[in-house]
């Protein structure tokens, strides 16, 4: 990526937020996520409030980089965690002992996703929920028809940019292969939020999570609601190759789109 298209972003990035003090990446801070989530999952909720203090994430590898670590063990928060890895699984297990986290592992696919959460006892209408699955991430939220979380955070593909309408098609056995042949874009995610009753409300400063708040519970208190022009954030990982363990992805060629 050339380096006015990155000086580009980063103005209009800091732009926003000294424009929109309500823009969620002003309140970014990292405890024991990846990429500072945990300040805009905090934000959200001191201003929603929270209700069941319940909530699942999957694709947590060994549970020490997640979106929802730092509520279960600071917080108090219970959950649940899931993660296809065996290996992974098992540390993560060892690692939630103390707290109230269940851990489950499981190779999600649409199929099974809403007979594991029957399974462990996840309540309807839970706080929150976290897709981070590299690749069938779209299809599996789609699959989720009898939980209404209050929360989404969902990774998208940042090098599909608006007004791009792009979604992997579904292969239940798909793993990520390390290219940009993932996921989907923050354009069809957003669609499908809007059919599913939730509104884009941002994403975080280094273009991998989009967040969505059900839209009864807007109630006036997030800016630029939907707007995707406006919340999407060009992935850090298209500019420098090198970041990749700090923002999960590599492009390899040419971005989608350029």
């Amino acid at each position: 990526m050339a380096i006015p298209a990155m000086l580009t972003s980063y103005r209009r990035e800091l732009r926003q937020l000294t424009e929109d003090r309500l823009n969620l990446r002003n309140f970014e801070w990292r405890g024991f996520s990846q990429n500072c989530e945990d300040g805009i999952i905090a934000e959200i909720f001191c201003r929603i409030g929270t209700k069941s203090r319940y909530c699942v994430e999957f694709g947590i590898e060994s549970g020490i980089e997640t979106c929802t670590r730092w509520l279960i063990e600071r917080e108090g928060w219970s959950g649940l965690w899931i993660e296809g890895s065996p290996r992974d699984a098992a540390a993560a297990r060892q690692r939630a002992l103390k707290f109230g986290v269940a851990v489950k592992q499981e190779f999600i696919t649409a199929e099974n996703i809403q007979q594991i959460f029957r399974t462990v006892g996840v309540p309807v209408d839970l706080d929150l929920l976290v897709i981070d699955i590299d690749g069938n991430d779209y299809w599996v939220w789609q699959a989720l028809r009898d939980y209404a979380p209050r929360v989404v955070v969902i990774e998208y593909n940042g090098s599909f940019k608006p007004p791009a309408d792009w979604v992997m098609p579904y292969r239940p056995d798909h793993t990520w292969n390390l290219s940009d042949h993932y996921g989907a874009s923050l354009v069809a995610l957003t669609r499908l939020a809007h059919e599913k009753g939730y509104s884009l409300v941002g994403c975080d400063s280094c273009g991998v999570n989009a967040f969505f708040v059900r839209r009864d519970e807007l109630a006036g208190k997030f800016s630029h609601v939907g707007d995707v022009s406006r919340h999407y954030i060009r992935p850090k990982a298209l500019f420098f190759s090198h970041w990749r363990r700090l923002f999960g992805h590599v492009v390899r060629g040419p971005a989608v789109g350029e």
